[in-house]
């Protein structure tokens, strides 16, 4: 890294730190945290993870989407989830490293435990942790996994299996049969090894789960599906991932992640006692260890789609009030920072000049940001293992 973008990184985390102190300062003292645990119960909990995506992404974006642009009160334009009520920021280490992979922070996220890079919701000793997802299911609510990456990779693997590695992929997707803990399982595609489409499809006939391809997205419906659990990957090209929205064409018969959360959605709500659900945006992660800054950013901004439409169904269903919305990430990747563009005014739709310090992951902290009834407990700093805390709490 060259002293300039060493520097930059250093300040802009410097920034961090300072807004940081500034929203635990303004939290209160931790018997409040506390009164709020109690009084936080919420009948849904929503997560959204933006793997990959630190405190530089999510502001290359908010400056690509209305550049310099201010509001009515003189303040900076947000995307839909910097205008939360509660916001904060998360450490992100593993138990046996400084930097995580995306299955110890997965894993942190989901179970609320630090675990080794590479492990799934299992402790470095490998008994398995007790994920969310199994809390909100003993509690009777359903549960829903998306990501835009394959199903099967690190972070959404960490809210419906227990694996000693991430890199057995075949062995967590047996887990989707003999075990399954969600109702509604979909993805940007599937890591297959020993597993082909047609033994996953009769596996999904004999677990009594509906199973849908690329072809057939659009029979996803509460109707066709009845009571049965849904099972789907939408990768047209067997590249275990949805296409980029950069590269994205009005042809495309791979659905978006917006369009995968509002199906998700419309399944889970059926449950009159509520619902868990996890969507990952995997592809930030994706561009951002290729270094393609345009690619992050159109994920990124794909991901706050999603977080306004959620929004949206959440108040048209009068369920606003009654849920836990989160919106954070595993980990930072990248190393990205804003080093300009100098004597310049950014407008909607211009890119920030963008630097990468590294194409794999950082130490970075990442932020998060919370509404909904136990929202407060993610005020200020905390581990990320906070976030599962919040979340069980939340469903008490």
């Amino acid at each position: 890294m060259s002293t300039k973008s060493h520097t930059r990184l250093c300040r802009f985390a410097a920034l961090i730190v300072v807004a940081a102190v500034t929203a635990t300062a303004i939290a209160g003292p931790s018997s409040a945290k506390a009164k709020q645990a109690k009084q936080g119960r919420a009948k849904n909990v929503i997560l959204f993870i933006g793997d990959g995506m630190g405190p530089a992404q999510v502001e290359a974006s908010a400056f690509k989407a209305f550049g310099q642009k201010r509001d009515e009160k003189g303040n900076p334009m947000k995307l839909s989830f910097e205008q939360f009520p509660v916001m904060g920021y998360l450490t992100t280490f593993a138990a046996n490293s400084f930097v995580s992979d995306s299955a110890a922070a997965g894993s942190a996220l989901a179970c609320g435990k630090k675990t080794d890079n590479g492990m799934i919701s299992v402790l470095p000793d490998g008994k398995p942790m007790r994920s969310i997802s199994e809390i909100a299911r003993a509690k009777g609510r359903a549960v829903g996994v998306l990501s835009s990456v394959a199903l099967n990779d690190a972070t959404p693997s960490c809210f419906y299996a227990h694996c000693g590695s991430r890199g057995n992929q075949d062995a967590i997707t047996s887990q989707i049969f003999d075990a399954p803990v969600a109702d509604v399982l979909m993805g940007g595609g599937i890591v297959r090894k020993t597993w082909t489409d047609d033994k996953i499809r009769t596996e999904a006939e004999k677990a009594g789960i509906k199973f849908f391809t690329c072809g057939n997205f659009s029979q996803i419906t509460s109707a066709s599906t009845g009571d049965a659990k849904v099972l789907g990957y939408f990768d047209a090209n067997d590249n275990k991932q949805l296409e980029f929205e950069t590269s994205r064409t009005a042809g495309s018969n791979e659905p978006s992640l917006v369009q995968m959360t509002a199906v998700a959605l419309d399944l889970l709500k059926r449950n009159p006692k509520g619902f868990f659900l996890m969507a990952e945006s995997g592809s930030i992660d994706w561009a951002c260890h290729r270094n393609n800054a345009p690619q992050a950013i159109g994920e990124a901004l794909e991901l706050d789609r999603t977080v306004a439409q959620t929004l949206e169904f959440l108040a048209r269903e009068k369920m606003l009030d009654s849920t836990l919305v989160i919106v954070t990430a595993d980990h930072e990747t990248g190393g990205m920072t804003i080093p300009g563009p100098y004597k310049k005014i950014l407008s909607a739709g211009d890119m920030p000049d963008v630097q990468f310090s590294t194409k794999g992951h950082t130490g970075m902290p990442v932020f998060v940001w919370a509404r909904g009834p136990g929202s407060e407990l993610l005020r200020g700093k905390n581990d990320n293992t906070a976030v599962f805390d919040a979340m069980a709490a939340a469903l008490e």
